[in-house]
């Protein structure tokens, strides 16, 4: 009878695990043009004034991201940890976002939702014993 191993044989990480992390490489690109268009249209605009604190957010975001795919891709140990976090941060974030503007803009609410999504499928694919032992070799 052959036993299972949480550790792949062949050193892959499971697909779960590679589709989440390029689920949050996704969320960090769509952050950072948000931002950038964000920017853009406030320097080349006369008429339109963006939050300045809202374009850093999201660049920030954008980058807290990006490391979580690094996290996940490399299957680092505090993977977990560093999800959970930036899991909380962003529910906060969004929900500080959507008290300070009745109407929010389409990309924003899909960059906050977006992230909260993978926040929420990364602890649930991260969760099983058997994918807590890759992150913990």
């Amino acid at each position: 009878m052959t036993e299972f191993s949480a550790r792949p044989i062949d050193g892959t990480r499971p697909v779960g695990v590679s589709l989440l992390a390029m689920m949050a490489l996704l969320v960090a690109l769509l952050a950072l043009m948000l931002s950038f268009s964000l920017w853009l249209r406030m320097q080349i605009s006369d008429t339109f004034t963006a939050d300045i604190g809202l374009i850093a957010g999201l660049f920030l975001f954008a980058q807290a991201y990006a490391l979580q795919a690094w996290v996940l891709w490399t299957l680092r140990r505090w993977a977990r940890m560093y999800t959970l976090a930036l899991l909380m941060l962003v529910t906060l974030a969004g929900l500080a976002e959507a008290a300070r503007n009745e109407l929010l803009a389409l990309g924003t609410m899909l960059v906050f939702g977006l992230g909260f999504v993978t926040g929420i499928v990364a602890l649930l694919v991260v969760h099983p014993p058997a994918t807590r032992a890759l992150f913990n070799r």
